[in-house]
């Protein structure tokens, strides 16, 4: 069943909530709506993304025992699976979820996006985000933390790929620009950076940041 407006009216409620508010709305429409699928894959996301894991997977069990192949419900249930560290079975989850309804690639992204933030583990953040980057490609901001974990796994030459790739096309982000700093700091190649900066202008040459990195670095040593 295509649940059209309804099912873009609750991503939206994921994307732009903050976790709380989030669970607070979920949980008034469900007991206003008690039985409705999509009220119940939305209030599984909600309990996920407030860090009630064990609470979320069974909220997700019990509808998908009723609705097997609802969309919504399996991507929650994919979320709560990740987060418990099962990352290959969640993702098998968010993948059928995505093909039942492919509009809901960004929505698998964002999803993926979340668990990734709330995992310590840099190694399975990094498939989570590559995962993510895979739904939603044009998303800068999952490649941005894709480098973090890059470095965090000591990968630092992979690291300054991802934000090399985004200054290039935003040069104006003050986040990734301390990050590629950051990442050369670690590599110990200040020409290297001064380099990097260069390139960035020369696609750029108005952009401040780059300019202020390029400078600070010691410009034309």
């Amino acid at each position: 069943e295509d649940e059209g407006g309804a099912a873009r009216a609750a991503r939206r409620i994921h994307a732009h909530l903050e976790p709380a508010e989030g669970l607070t709305c979920w949980r008034e429409l469900s007991e206003q709506a008690p039985g409705a699928p999509l009220v119940q894959a939305g209030l599984a996301l909600a309990l996920a993304q407030a860090g009630r894991i064990d609470e979320a997977g069974q909220t997700a069990r019990v509808l998908l025992n009723r609705t097997p192949e609802h969309p919504e419900g399996l991507l929650a249930l994919g979320m709560t699976v990740c987060l418990s560290g099962e990352i290959a079975d969640g993702l098998a989850h968010v993948s059928e979820a995505v093909r039942l309804r492919p509009e809901l690639g960004e929505a698998a992204a964002f999803v993926l996006d979340g668990c990734a933030l709330q995992n310590e583990d840099p190694w399975q953040a990094e498939v989570l985000l590559r995962a993510a980057m895979a739904y939603d490609p044009g998303n800068l901001l999952y490649v941005m933390r894709l480098g973090e974990a890059l470095l965090k796994q000591s990968r630092v030459k992979e690291a300054v790929e991802q934000f090399l790739r985004i200054l290039r096309t935003v040069p104006e982000s003050p986040r990734t620009a301390a990050l590629l700093d950051e990442a050369y700091g670690l590599m110990g190649d200040p020409d290297g950076l001064r380099r990097a900066w260069a390139s960035i202008l020369e696609t750029h040459p108005e952009a401040r940041v780059p300019r202020e990195h390029w400078e600070r670095a010691g410009a034309g040593r």
